[in-house]
């Protein structure tokens, strides 16, 4: 009877052990896998914090800066103190009628390459953005006429041999910043350079 007694509290706290081990190892496996889970969504919750960051001051479709970007930019470099940069405002030419015949995507493909052109001739302190849908301005620091002009040559020439035969681009500059009071007036005077060139094409 002892025996049978013995094996029968022998069984039961067997099984009282072997419970309580199975409820510890699927507590730990929650709390594993919790971890793992918080993990994977600070990790998400980073990047997409990353892309917000970088969204919020470059264009999605080119990767250059974007107009909230270059605002900044300008009101950064506006001081009375400092010389005024050289300015180029760049648009596509005919990019509507682009869009009319071949479609948007075309479209998107020209304006692609079109930053793609203009920023392979600039310099590393020269300043990109993408402002409006087939408009860029550019910042050059410390550049004088002769520069900017040999600046805007390059990147005609370039703009020539590009495969697609309208693939074209309209330029305004302003170089002499004695005449302006501000970085926006001489951005506003090469915009309307700009469309002047355009119009005279």
């Amino acid at each position: 009877f002892i025996l049978w007694l013995a094996q029968i509290l022998f069984y039961v706290i067997f099984l009282y052990f072997e419970s309580y081990l199975i409820i510890k190892t699927i507590i730990l496996i929650q709390v594993l896998l919790g971890v793992i889970s918080s993990g994977k969504q600070i990790r998400a919750f980073k990047k997409q914090n990353e892309k917000i960051r970088y969204l919020s001051f470059h264009d999605e479709m080119t990767g250059l800066h974007n107009r909230r970007y270059f605002e900044n930019k300008l009101e950064d470099l506006d001081d009375p103190k400092r010389h005024k940069p050289s300015v180029i405002i760049a648009d596509i030419n005919n990019l509507k009628v682009i869009n009319d015949n071949h479609g948007h995507k075309k479209g998107d493909e020209y304006i692609k390459s079109a930053a793609n052109l203009l920023k392979s001739e600039l310099r590393e302190k020269d300043i990109i953005s993408r402002i409006g849908g087939d408009e860029f301005a550019i910042i050059l620091p410390e550049t004088n006429k002769e520069e900017c002009k040999k600046i805007i040559t390059r990147i005609k020439e370039k703009a020539k041999k590009h495969p697609e035969k309208y693939f074209s681009i309209a330029f305004g500059y302003i170089y002499d910043s004695s005449k302006y009071q501000s970085l926006e007036a001489m951005i506003n005077a090469a915009d309307r350079k700009m469309y002047h060139n355009k119009k005279s094409r």
